[in-house]
């Protein structure tokens, strides 16, 4: 049977995707804890009260205008869990990529966690 359509491109492409996401979250898997974990070079804490006073956002307050003027999910976690949060985040981000690496398709949401 003849086969039409972009289906090996976009198994390609989506499996090309899936590699580079899945070397970045493991690279910041080993190095987020050194560079923004609580003890790290820029701690989130005072990275995030720093973008607070430049965008003269108002303190200890998460709104929707401080979540849109900086959008990051880190405006949600409490400041003595940013190790945790850093290291979930990287170790979904590389279980998703490495599904999709395998796996050569993904749907809307994979694709949006990422």
């Amino acid at each position: 049977p003849c086969l039409t359509g972009f289906w090996l491109t976009r198994i390609v492409f989506l499996r090309s995707l899936a590699f580079l996401y899945c070397v970045a979250f493991a690279i910041s898997l080993f190095q987020n804890e050194a560079l923004l974990g609580e003890d790290g070079i820029l701690p989130i804490p005072t990275f995030m009260s720093r973008l607070r006073n430049h965008f003269k956002l108002r303190p200890r307050e998460t709104t929707l205008e401080t979540f849109l003027t900086v959008p990051t999910i880190f405006w949600f976690v409490p400041a003595h869990h940013t190790d945790l949060a850093l290291n979930l985040i990287s170790n979904t981000g590389l279980v998703i990529s490495i599904g999709v690496l395998l796996q050569g398709s993904a749907n809307m949401f994979l694709m949006a966690t990422l």
